[in-house]
């Protein structure tokens, strides 16, 4: 059930891709990938340099430190943990967790101060944004945010291994101050949120293309396409492994083809299915009484 689930999301994205309502991004280069955390809070890293020294931002965690318990687990690192949604705070204050695990009840974004920290539209959810919402109801917070670079300051870290971005759309300010200001950060991982009104598909477009322009390559990509692992492809063994000119863009592009037909052809027996029933229902229900007329007639001749 899950196959078919995930086959029908990719045929979903598939056609707001070809309509313009969405983007999709192949796999640029070939690197060592691992992934860690769960099915919804995993990502994929490249562990090639990864050393119990290295350092670890994690920023957005909601209710789900699978990723970041298996990075202290795996390589004995310290993660560095930002978060100032409220429930996300209580959910991790109630666990038991590493002192490797170190948690700055800080919002990360485009300057140092306080700023206003919109709830979800759903009550059920979690996640906040800095990112106003297209009908604001007056339920922002305000909270402390502070700048990657910052927060780099603070904690006395000249480079980032990892960065971990899942913060509702305030990625893109984050991404360009790491591109403005040439902050050294090896492995980006992060979810692009596009579908928020008034960010829009032609954002991340131009975000990727600034990345790539830096030296920055996707290479791995969740099922979703929405979550992005990128790494500095300036990197000597990154180079050996080979870019996109090895032809990884076009296995991904055949696997996502493969994916869509199989997607197809589930909804086809499905379309099938249902219009067979149709028929059969159809040829089962009794005829109307002067087409019944006719054909006794017919058969009397």
């Amino acid at each position: 059930m899950n196959a078919v689930r995930q086959a029908y999301r990719h045929l979903r994205r598939t056609i707001r891709c070809a309509l313009g309502r969405d983007i999709r991004f192949p796999i640029q280069t070939r690197v060592p990938a691992e992934r860690h955390g769960s099915e919804y809070g995993g990502w994929w890293v490249c562990p090639t340099g990864l050393t119990a020294d290295s350092v670890i931002y994690s920023l957005g965690i909601g209710e789900d430190v699978t990723f970041d318990l298996s990075m202290i687990a795996t390589y004995g690192v310290a993660v560095h943990a930002f978060d100032p949604t409220p429930k996300s705070m209580a959910y991790l204050r109630s666990r038991h967790l590493p002192d490797a695990f170190r948690l700055h009840e800080l919002g990360v974004g485009s300057h140092d101060g306080p700023a206003r920290f919109f709830p979800p539209e759903n009550p059920a959810h979690i996640s906040h944004s800095l990112v106003a919402p297209a009908d604001d109801r007056g339920e922002a917070i305000e909270v402390e945010v502070r700048r990657l670079s910052s927060i780099m300051h603070d904690l006395d870290h000249s480079t980032i291994d990892v960065l971990k971005m899942d913060i509702e759309g305030a990625e893109y300010d984050v991404l360009d101050e790491i591109l403005d200001g040439h902050l050294p950060v090896r492995q980006i991982l992060v979810e692009f949120h596009h579908r928020f009104r008034g960010i829009g598909v032609d954002r991340t477009r131009r975000t990727v293309q600034r990345l790539n322009a830096a030296g920055y390559r996707i290479f791995a990509a969740s099922i979703s396409g929405e979550e992005y692992s990128f790494i500095l492809a300036s990197e000597t063994w990154v180079t050996a492994h080979g870019d996109t000119a090895d032809g990884s863009h076009v296995r991904s592009r055949w696997i996502g083809l493969q994916r869509t037909m199989v997607a197809v052809m589930l909804l086809s027996r499905a379309t099938w299915a249902a219009v067979s029933s149709f028929a059969l229902c159809l040829l089962s229900a009794p005829l109307p009484r002067a087409r019944r007329l006719r054909r006794r007639r017919r058969r009397q001749r």
